[in-house]
């Protein structure tokens, strides 16, 4: 499996929905909720990190391409994310109600072997 440096950036947000935040990962259909938006998007970065590690070198690597590559949300998550970045960028859309994850995935480096 080839890995691109596209692939080692992940999109989502985060939504507050009936009193509790909802953290969402776009590229692998993953979610999280809590109370406050960081322990949601802490919970999401911990299952972002096990979902990776299993699909590369886990229980799951044969599937590897499938879970990294093919598995995304559906359509109406992807639409919420484009209208979030819409209001974000306008300014409508404060980090109250709504928070945008775009960045890395949350990922160690393995240290080289010895041969």
């Amino acid at each position: 499996m080839k890995v691109k440096p596209i692939d080692l950036v992940f999109k989502g947000y985060a939504v507050r929905e009936d009193g509790v935040w909802v953290a969402v990962c776009l590229d692998f259909c993953l979610a999280a909720q809590a109370d406050t938006v960081e322990e949601a998007m802490e919970k999401l970065m911990l299952q972002i990190a096990e979902y990776v590690y299993d699909a590369v070198a886990g229980e799951d690597r044969d599937q590897g391409d499938y879970l990294l590559h093919r598995r995304k949300a559906p359509l109406a998550y992807w639409v919420t994310y484009y209208r979030l970045r819409l209001l974000h960028a306008i300014r409508l859309l404060g980090n109250e109600a709504a928070r945008l994850l775009d960045g890395p995935l949350p990922l160690r480096l393995a240290r080289p072997t010895a041969a």
